[in-house]
């Protein structure tokens, strides 16, 4: 996961619509965001929490949230909209989240939210296509968990709480969520709601009220209207780029210095391209082939039952029919047996033909006989198939996400060349495609998102006549079957085991990491550890070789204890990820980080400096201009691709203008962000 772009309208100290855009270079993977204390760095990072999960840390929680200054140049009974929207990458797909809350003024300073904030997740693909998520929270919590977040999402001034023994079930599940543990324990955990739920008789309602069906038909008209406009605007912008990219490309091939370079790169952008379309075709192959045979992995009891039943009657002389419907019809239309006994109709030989069809077989029964018994001998084999293609695409899926990634790196190396080329034009050239790079994809993924939605209102228009009629009535009713239940115990005692051995394997591998990480950077004999009941802890040996915590702790040690965890967590997560494991997955995650030097003395800030783009594959971290200064910004700032600046603006008189504080002639205080660079 990769954060690309955070949109913040009226959120805190933020007025109106603030965008912020991070460094997705992996060589500059750094993201540097400075300002006086007060400015907003902390509403920075909850914005991100607020946008994902609905909630915050701050301590009136979403109580405060909007913008006063919103509130207070509108007017009485006016709507105020809160809006978080954050653009993001992950796993070869472009996501936007967003979160909406709509709040109507109330007094000069007061708004009250007119309902529920609504969060939407839209999915766009490599071609540019964009799905709106049907369940966008549980997609969400897939790729971030909810319990994960304050790993990534922290306040380094609060962080340093992780290292002490009220926290190990904090460890626990960032242990679990991030290896695959919890898939184990969510399996165990579902098995036990399996066995109740067969004893239960489930039943579903659901209304809607005419009344508030018609007000939400009117607000999807406007909605619809106002998606249409959206997409023309994306068109325009996508196309502006496009034509943009053609010329610097064209210029860049006019140079003798880039020109071999900027060939490379477009021969390279178009096999990178090649690459996304066979990862949609094979995936779309894999679909296909569990839609249509991936049943057989399940049905093996069902087969051999149909077997059964197939031969026993087969033995009876019932399968397959010997005498046809049709052949009986034709004694019976010629009038004589082929014994040439003559059939008279009411006879008693008519009578035992008329009888006799009654037990024989059709053409078409007999067919799906021959059918049915073929498939059933035949299972064994298209089981067999049906793994081994599978397997196949996978293996094919994986390189070509190889071959796919090891051409994006070359093209961020000819990227990374064409910059640092000692030419000022073709340099200057080279920003600006990144610019272009960026606008078109944006435009891309903004033209898609904007054609689902309208897709959306389009289609709920007509569904919602249609609706109450839908939900009238339905219900489900689930069966009580003995064996399920049964099977349900064993694997759950199976899952047990396995949850076990696993854990204790991830936790004794991380506690070494831990550890590595800490001697690194700590000056004391002492060393840090993953305790068997999850604790993280600070030890020291006696001169016998004995280890024993140390109760007492200072802040800037607990501190460098905490993040030695997150960086280690982080750091397994992602050679797991890499090795693609059925358990232990891991992931790539970003990291996130208000005031992460807050207490730390200078040396431990120039050591964490020196090492925090190693931390992450994307790091975004919110510092004071204090602690932005000196060792620390000497430290990364050679890693650092983006900056920006917070710009507090006051209304107060008296304040003397700076690179952080500025007065305003408005009645409000707000925040501004600018770059920094």
């Amino acid at each position: 996961m990769k954060i690309e772009q955070i949109k913040i309208n009226n959120f805190r100290q933020f007025h109106g619509l603030t965008e912020v855009e991070f460094s997705t270079d992996p060589k500059k993977n750094v993201t540097v965001v400075h300002g006086a204390n007060g400015s907003g760095k902390t509403s920075l990072l909850n914005a991100f929490k607020w946008c994902f999960y609905g909630k915050t840390d701050f301590d009136t929680g979403n109580d405060s949230i909007l913008n006063e200054a919103a509130i207070e140049i509108s007017n009485l009974n006016e709507n105020i909209t809160l809006e978080v929207a954050v653009k993001f990458s992950h796993e070869n797909l472009r996501y936007q989240a967003t979160r909406r809350q709509i709040f109507r003024k109330e007094a000069s300073l007061k708004a009250v939210a007119t309902g529920e904030d609504v969060f939407s997740l839209d999915v766009t693909k490599s071609d540019g296509q964009t799905i709106r998520s049907r369940s966008p929270l549980s997609e969400m919590l897939a790729i971030l968990p909810d319990n994960l977040q304050p790993y990534f999402f922290f306040n380094g001034e609060r962080i340093e709480k992780l290292a002490g023994t009220n926290h190990s079930a904090q460890i626990q599940d960032a242990i679990k969520n991030l290896m695959g543990l919890e898939l184990v324990e969510r399996a165990i955990s579902h098995l036990g709601k399996a066995k109740s739920s067969y004893r239960k008789d489930i039943k579903k309602y659901a209304t809607e009220e005419e009344g508030l069906l018609q007000e939400e038909i009117a607000r999807l008209e406007e909605d619809e209207r106002r998606y249409t406009d959206k997409i023309k605007a994306a068109v325009r912008s996508r196309e502006e780029a496009e034509s943009e990219l053609v010329s610097i490309d064209t210029e860049l091939r006019s140079f003798d210095k880039s020109k071999e370079l900027q060939e490379k790169r477009s021969d390279l952008e178009k096999q990178s391209l090649e690459k996304l379309q066979e990862i949609d075709r094979i995936v779309a192959k894999q679909k296909q082939l569990i839609a249509e045979s991936g049943f057989l992995t399940l049905c093996d009891d069902v087969v051999a039952k149909s077997i059964k039943i197939v031969e026993e009657n087969r033995k009876k002389g019932v399968l397959p029919y010997r005498i046809k419907e049709q052949f009986i019809d034709d004694l019976i239309g010629l009038k004589q047996c082929i014994c040439g006994t003559s059939i008279v109709e009411g006879s008693k030989e008519h009578k035992c033909l008329v009888d006799a069809k009654q037990q024989a077989g059709s053409e078409d029964l007999e067919a799906s006989f021959t059918r049915v018994s073929a498939l059933l001998n035949d299972h064994e084999d298209t089981k067999k198939r049906f793994s081994r293609d599978y397997a196949e695409l996978a293996r094919q899926l994986l390189h070509t996400e190889n071959q796919k990634e090891d051409l994006s790196s070359r093209i961020a190396d000819i990227s990374a060349r064409l910059s640092s080329f000692n030419d000022r034009r073709i340099a200057e050239l080279e920003a600006q495609h990144a610019t272009f790079r960026s606008t078109r994809d944006r435009a891309l993924q903004d033209e898609g998102v904007a054609i689902q939605e309208r897709n959306d209102c389009r289609s709920a228009l007509i569904e919602k006549n249609t609706y109450l009629a839908r939900l009238e009535g339905q219900r489900g009713k689930a069966s009580l079957v003995q064996r399920k239940i049964d099977t349900a115990e064993t694997v759950g005692k199976a899952f047990e085991d396995l949850y076990e051995s696993l854990a204790d394997h991830v936790r004794d591998d991380l506690s070494k990491r831990v550890n590595d990480t800490f001697q690194s950077i700590i000056r004391k004999p002492v060393k840090a550890i993953i305790d068997t009941d999850y604790r993280l802890q600070i030890v020291k040996q006696t001169s016998d070789g004995h280890d024993y915590v140390v109760s007492e702790q200072s802040t800037g040690e607990r501190q460098v204890t905490s993040l030695s965890f997150i960086s280690s967590i982080i750091a397994l997560a992602r050679e797991q990820h890499a090795k693609k494991t059925t358990f232990f997955q891991g992931g790539l995650y970003p990291l996130v980080m208000d005031s992460p030097f807050g207490a730390l003395d200078d040396d431990y800030r120039e050591k964490v400096a020196e090492s925090v783009s190693e931390l992450a594959e994307q790091v975004i971290m919110f510092v004071s201009n204090s602690q932005w200064s000196g060792r620390v910004k000497a430290a990364c700032e050679a890693k650092v691709g983006k900056s920006y600046k917070l710009v507090y603006y006051s209304p107060v008189s008296d304040i003397v203008d700076g690179e952080y504080v500025r007065e305003t002639d408005a009645t409000y205080e707000y925040t501004t962000i600018e770059d920094a660079s």
